[in-house]
C-alpha cells in the first residue's frame, strides 16, 4: 500500500530521505562525552541534523520545539520544497521519517528559539565527530553497505 502523503512529497525529497535512512541505519552508538555529573552524552537530534546537512546542502536545519505547547527542544531538516525530514524523531522507536509540507506538521514542528548553544564547545566538537562518521558512511558505501 502506498502512503497517501507520497502525492505531496517531491521525488528529490524522497531520494534524499532514503539516503538519510541508509546513513542513520548504519550509525553506531557513539558516546560523545560526559556531562559534569558524569552522565553519558549520546548522539542527539541537534548534532545529527547538522552532520547530515553538511552532506545534503539543500537541506536546512530547523531548531525549535516539537508538539503543541511543548517544551521539548528538537532539531529537524527541511527540504527546499518544505518537506520535513526528521532523522531522529522525538520519543519514537524508528525513524528517520519524512512529512509532507502540510499545515498540520508545520504547527507541530514549530521553529522557535532553541535554548541549546549550537555554536559553542563542546557542541561544535560533537557535530564534527558525527559529521566525520556520517561522511565515512556516505562516501565509502562499499565498506559501509549503504546505497549512495
Amino acid at each position: 500500500m502506498q502512503p497517501h502523503a507520497l502525492q505531496f512529497i517531491p521525488q528529490e525529497d524522497l531520494r534524499i530521505f532514503h539516503e538519510i535512512v541508509g546513513i542513520v541505519g548504519l550509525l553506531p552508538d557513539i558516546i560523545l562525552g560526559h556531562t559534569k555529573t558524569g552522565r553519558e552524552v549520546p548522539i542527539s537530534c541537534h548534532v545529527l541534523t547538522r552532520a547530515l546537512a553538511s552532506i545534503f546542502e539543500t537541506l536546512e536545519v530547523k531548531d525549535g520545539f516539537i508538539g503543541y505547547g511543548s517544551h521539548y527542544e528538537h532539531s529537524w531538516l527541511q527540504t527546499s520544497s518544505g518537506s520535513i525530514i526528521d532523522p531522529y524523531p522525538f520519543a519514537t522507536v524508528g525513524g528517520p521519517i519524512i512529512l509532507a509540507d502540510v499545515l498540520f506538521w508545520r504547527s507541530f514542528y514549530g521553529p522557535e528559539i532553541c535554548l541549546i548553544e549550537h555554536q559553542q564547545e563542546p557542541f561544535t566538537a560533537w557535530v564534527e565527530t558525527i559529521t566525520n562518521v556520517v561522511y565515512e558512511i556516505y562516501y565509502n558505501p562499499k565498506e559501509n553497505k549503504t546505497a549512495h
